[in-house]
């Protein structure tokens, strides 16, 4: 047993060291950028992974929830999952929730353990490429965390995160590390609003001002500077 435990934890040291390089800080980046441009410009951050990455998607769509993000799990409602898949089949469950709600911009994070391979003439998690390909088409972004060799979501999503691993509970495991990764950095770069009228400055959420102005102006950043992050997911560093 103990040689497991051993073997368990080098992999996982092997995995964060990975993550650690400026390779990586790169992809990292990108992803943050994506999802902090759709929180500062009101759009909705949807999620969705099959099996384990199901409950994933939904954890994730929960902690940015928290910081008044809008977000929809496309796992969560079991009467409309049950329904798209009887009536419309499992390939078509994430796209037919996707078509009458989403909107110019918004964004898809797609969990995936394999990343979508192909088998024979079909795909496997066929249901998350017919996701992409709407929200792509409808000029959405899309952003991808995955494992294995990256799968086809890798190729094609506008961001990504792959854990190199070629173990399903090593690669679940830290999809939710990169989940809390993630959440940690928005927080930590939170956005609010200056008042257009008397200049003060409220909480993000808040619908309107104490001086009963509606109208504002982003400020970026109240720790960190969101600017800095997209300076990393545009350099230069080999991917």
């Amino acid at each position: 047993m103990q040689e497991l435990v051993n073997n368990y934890m080098a992999e996982a040291k092997e995995i964060a060291n990975d993550l650690s390089t400026p390779r990586m800080a790169k992809k990292i980046a990108k992803v943050v950028y994506l999802l902090y441009k759709a929180w500062v410009e009101g759009k909705t951050i949807f999620a969705c992974g099959n099996g384990g990455s199901a409950a994933t998607a939904s954890h994730f769509c929960s902690d940015l929830s928290k910081l008044g993000i809008h977000t929809h799990c496309l796992d969560d409602n079991i009467s409309e999952i049950t329904a798209i898949t009887n009536d419309s089949g499992f390939e078509n469950l994430y796209v037919e929730q996707l078509v009458p709600r989403f909107k110019k911009g918004d964004v898809l994070v797609c969990f995936s353990v394999h990343g979508g391979v192909e088998r024979g003439k079909e795909i496997w998690s066929g249901n998350l490429m017919k996701a992409i390909e709407y929200v792509q088409f409808n000029e959405g972004k899309v952003i991808g965390i995955v494992g294995f060799e990256g799968g086809i979501i890798n190729r094609i999503a506008d961001a990504s995160i792959k854990i190199s691993s070629l173990s399903t509970p090593m690669v679940e495991s830290w999809h939710c590390h990169i989940l809390h990764l993630l959440r940690l950095i928005l927080e930590k770069n939170q956005p609010v609003k200056a008042c257009d009228s008397c200049g003060l400055i409220r909480n993000y959420d808040a619908p309107r001002c104490k001086c009963g102005g509606f109208k504002y102006q982003v400020v970026v950043g109240i720790i960190g500077n969101i600017a800095e992050v997209g300076k990393i997911a545009n350099s230069k560093v080999s991917s």
